[in-house]
């Protein structure tokens, strides 16, 4: 029997090594976003449905062969979709820092104003896409409605329902083989957190963009009461890691929401 419980114990052990190391890691690095390994849906090139066909028609404008529209193409990206575990990284985000004269509240009330909803949701689901110039993914994201801070007014949304919001970057499986792209001012939203976002509205698919020109700063995970941005641009606000000025910036950017709306901030 003693022998028993030491086999036990010696096989618990390491499981709370595991635990302790994670919850460290956690606290070593408050201002990260949560991030976990992104699954790989399996995907034919050009097999969409028409809403896919029109985001991928949304994103084509946007990108190029290997690189946003204001960024120099990469001729490599289409052979990267024969390689075994292609890692494409483009527009590595905005130089500098961000104008510290500008606000949280201030920030966050412009972003509301050019948004055509903003809430507080859980991230349920995601599936990845190929544009139909095969330069670069997007991805579809499902999200529940958690708060309504801006409804929409040609198509209100109601707590408890469901949202499609597409963003750019994703991983997929294309021929038996993972492709992987990603743009570093939006940084993938992760199933199973909670976000805020300043979306726009597409009419034509009735989903919403969180890529828009105006909003691409508007994607924000929220844990433990922190806001922690979704990109690697600059964002007024949130060049600090300290939580107790994350919780700070969260109550500031929800006063900013509900205030009147000022000139947008770029």
């Amino acid at each position: 029997m003693k022998r028993l419980v030491k086999i036990v114990v010696v096989l618990t052990i390491p499981w709370f090594l595991i635990a302790g190391i994670r919850a460290f890691q956690q606290k070593a690095d408050p201002g990260t976003p949560q991030q976990m390994p992104e699954k790989a849906n399996v995907i034919a090139p050009g097999n969409m449905n028409s809403r896919q066909k029109e985001h991928a028609k949304l994103y084509d404008e946007r990108y190029q062969l290997g690189g946003r529209l204001d960024q120099p193409p990469d001729p490599k990206l289409g052979a990267k979709l024969n390689e075994s575990e292609p890692q494409v990284f483009i527009a590595p985000g905005l130089e500098g820092l961000p104008d510290p004269s500008i606000t949280v509240q201030s920030f966050a009330s412009s972003l509301a104003c050019r948004a055509d909803l903003v809430l507080v949701g859980t991230v349920k689901d995601k599936e990845s896409q190929l544009m139909e110039s095969k330069a670069f993914l997007f991805t579809e994201y499902d999200v529940s409605v958690d708060d309504i801070y801006k409804n929409n007014a040609l198509a209100p949304v109601t707590i408890g329902g469901e949202i499609t919001v597409v963003r750019p970057g994703g991983r997929a499986e294309i021929n038996g083989k993972i492709l992987k792209t990603s743009d570093a001012s939006f940084l993938p939203l992760v199933v199973g957190t909670r976000v805020l976002l300043f979306l726009k509205y597409i009419v034509k698919t009735g989903t919403y963009d969180s890529a828009d020109d105006f909003l691409r700063k508007g994607s924000f995970q929220l844990r433990d009461n922190r806001l922690i941005a979704l990109t690697r641009d600059p964002v007024p606000g949130f060049q600090s890691a300290d939580p107790k000025l994350q919780t700070a910036a969260l109550a500031e950017a929800l006063a900013g929401i509900s205030a009147s709306c000022q000139k947008m901030i770029k």
